[in-house]
């Protein structure tokens, strides 16, 4: 093993000394375990990795958080302005669509939280499986996998829910400017730059929808898996 891992490791382990309550877990060392190889050496460092990126992954999306609550109360404001006849039905869609596309990287954000934890947790079932010759991990390592695949469902479909509602106002704005363009008041490249952007949108939202059927299928496959697992075992 390169020296570089060593010192990456030791930087991970003075990052969390003396923080366990802070660890999404309490992690697992490989020198701990009944036998030790350079295998579960190398999983003890991707688990402290991915610890380190659920440390970080939570303070992008604090920061991130104050954005988006400003934009919140952005909203609630244009809310009220648009009941009081002040701002127009398309500058609130326009607030409103920023609106979603922050709630959008919010939950995109959250994910990414558990989604280093649960990379974190399967390393650690890693170390104890590779420690630990004999003892049947394929349950819990199968569960992992699954949990993973929750997370991306749940990303997929926050991306496909901003992706509508961007195909929405683009159609709108494509067929409003057809009339524009019957009376002239708009040119035919920019009649033809709206449709661009309206099939474009479709297109994104048809590639999230195909891939949220493929994420669905391999969830179906693994839950499976679980389920022999733990039939095996038992």
């Amino acid at each position: 093993m390169k020296f570089g891992l060593f010192s990456v490791i030791l930087t991970l382990l003075a990052t969390v000394a003396n923080a366990e309550s802070e660890l999404p877990f309490t992690p697992v060392n490989a020198a701990d375990q009944k036998v030790i190889t350079s295998k579960s050496i190398e999983e003890e460092l991707e688990q402290f990795r991915y610890i380190a990126e659920w440390a970080t992954a939570q303070a992008v999306y604090e920061t991130n958080r104050l954005k988006f609550d400003q934009a919140t109360k952005e909203l609630d404001r244009a809310k009220t302005l648009l009941e009081a006849g002040t701002i127009t039905s398309l500058k609130f869609s326009g607030i409103l669509y920023q609106h979603k596309l922050l709630e959008g990287e919010m939950i995109r954000l959250s994910n990414e939280i558990l989604k280093a934890k649960i990379n974190a947790e399967f390393h650690r079932l890693r170390v104890l499986e590779e420690g630990n010759p004999g003892q049947d991990y394929k349950a819990e390592l199968s569960q992992i996998l699954v949990d993973g695949l929750l997370l991306d469902i749940s990303s997929v479909t926050s991306q496909l829910n901003v992706a509508r509602t961007s195909n929405e106002m683009a159609s709108a704005h494509f067929n409003n400017g057809k009339a524009l363009a019957a009376s002239n008041r708009i040119s035919k490249a920019e009649l033809e730059q709206r449709q661009l952007i309206a099939n474009t949108t479709a297109t994104q939202v048809a590639s999230l929808e195909r891939q949220l059927r493929v994420i669905r299928i391999a969830l179906t496959n693994f839950e499976n898996n679980v389920k022999r697992a733990k039939k095996n075992r038992d």
